[in-house]
């Protein structure tokens, strides 16, 4: 090291011992906040890879031959679009190795893909503000369009259940009236499978037909009785509306949650030892990566995809494709004028407590029934898997687009001779996307 180099060294930690003294000197209370910062630690565990390399090759050739099936049952220039590929590559090999030889189910597995996606993601894309014939939606209408829009474009179901009022206060007490992450008050809760799956019939229809993706989402689909389990996601009306469905979250994170930007994975449960009828729930929070072809004004996730990408050497690509995350850990490109770069550090969330930025691999923990540990799991683990999805395929919200259940893009009602057109106020319809997963605290 050079003389000059060493004065520079000393200069430059000079500059930085004068700027924090200076700091301090003016904040006073700025100490403690500090000491705060650096002392605090959060347990936190090295997250799993989005996309596992485990059997790759085996599951690259379980998926080729799903490829074949279909051509054969469909048509023989059939191809996975991006986000049924990123379903399937992250599936284990055994249940790809069914798809590839149960081709009905294969079919209507693939077909539920992107239905599952837009309906998680885009519950409320499309609230009307008025519809054909009947003018502007009156006070009560717009009241219960959060919970009550319809899974099908442009119908209103007149009597959509609301939200459970015991459910919100029994998370609230439980999550102790904080977001379970950053420690805030005043949270918001939030559903963890959308609100919307079951609060009108039509939608609860529109869920069941997703059954047969949702199995192998968050379960073994070979294990007992896989359809009575998923039941509790559709077979009435707000059957989902539990404390196992739900958590306490702040309001950002939560607007945040509903564009698929970050996700929470299971990691186990435990029964408290001073009382077995409560659970601890061990949940680690992800900051999703973000698909650098998202900033490519051509992209679609609904593209098809072209052979090479099914192979080792495709996988790989992809995975050159997410090296940008939420939540200040981006990949920092070269050039430094990425805008991918620019778009993610737009995004993060920080512990209330210690000032600390939340990380992808902190671990969080919830106290839930016991009773109630195993359809809390499956709610987190779909979720899990839809926002996983999501974000590889780079569709994790795309408010311009829609989606049919055979991954096509459906054209406004206007573009398709629609007689019942509806009109769309995007403010409102951003308003009504958050609410209907949420109901903030009864302040009655």
């Amino acid at each position: 090291m050079t003389s000059e180099t060493t004065q520079n060294n000393i200069a430059w930690r000079d500059a930085i011992e004068e700027a924090i003294r200076s700091y301090l000197d003016t904040y006073p209370t700025a100490v403690q906040e500090l000491t705060k910062f650096l002392e605090y630690r959060r347990e936190n565990e090295t997250p799993q890879v989005l996309i596992p390399m485990e059997e790759l090759e085996t599951k690259l050739e379980m998926i080729n031959n799903i490829i074949k099936v279909q051509r054969f049952r469909r048509d023989e220039d059939w191809m996975l679009n991006k986000i049924q590929f990123s379903y399937l590559i992250r599936m284990r090999a055994s249940d790809l190795r069914d798809l590839s030889t149960i081709g009905w189910l294969a079919e209507l597995t693939l077909n539920a893909h992107g239905q599952a996606t837009r309906q998680f993601l885009q519950k409320g894309r499309f609230v009307p503000t008025t519809t054909a014939g009947k003018g502007k939606a009156n006070d009560n209408e717009s009241l219960t369009n959060q919970s009550g829009t319809s899974l099908k474009r442009g119908v209103v179901e007149m009597n959509p259940i609301g939200r459970n009022r015991e459910t919100i206060k029994g998370c609230l007490e439980l999550d102790k009236h904080t977001c379970v992450i950053t420690g805030l008050g005043k949270p918001t809760v939030a559903h963890i499978i959308p609100f919307a799956w079951n609060s009108t019939d039509d939608n609860r229809a529109a869920t069941e037909t997703l059954k047969h993706a949702l199995w192998y989402m968050s379960c073994d689909p070979r294990a007992d009785s896989p359809e009575e389990r998923f039941k509790k996601f559709y077979e009435t009306k707000g059957v989902s509306d539990k404390t196992w469905n739900v958590i306490s979250l702040c309001h950002d994170l939560h607007s945040l949650w509903g564009y698929g930007i970050w996700a929470l994975k299971w990691r186990g449960s435990i029964e408290l030892e001073d009382n077995p009828s409560r659970s601890r729930i061990t949940l680690q929070f992800h900051w999703m990566p973000r698909n650098i072809k998202m900033d490519d004004s051509n992209y679609s996730p609904l593209q098809t995809l072209v052979p090479e990408e099914i192979t080792v050497d495709g996988v790989n690509a992809l995975r050159d494709e997410l090296k940008h995350s939420y939540g200040g850990e981006q990949h920092s490109c070269p050039d430094g004028n990425c805008k991918t770069c620019l778009e993610v550090a737009k995004i993060g969330a920080r512990d209330c407590r210690s000032g600390q930025p939340i990380k992808t691999g902190d671990i969080f923990t919830i106290i839930r029934p016991t009773e109630d540990v195993d359809k809390c799991k499956e709610a987190f683990d779909l979720q899990w898997a839809i926002i996983n999805a999501a974000a590889i395929s780079g569709c994790d919200l795309i408010l311009n687009d829609d989606y049919e259940s055979d991954g096509k893009i459906e054209p406004p009602p206007a573009e398709r001779g629609d007689p019942d057109e509806i009109e769309f106020d995007l403010e409102t319809d951003y308003q009504y996307r958050i609410e209907d997963w949420v109901m903030g605290e009864d302040q009655d």
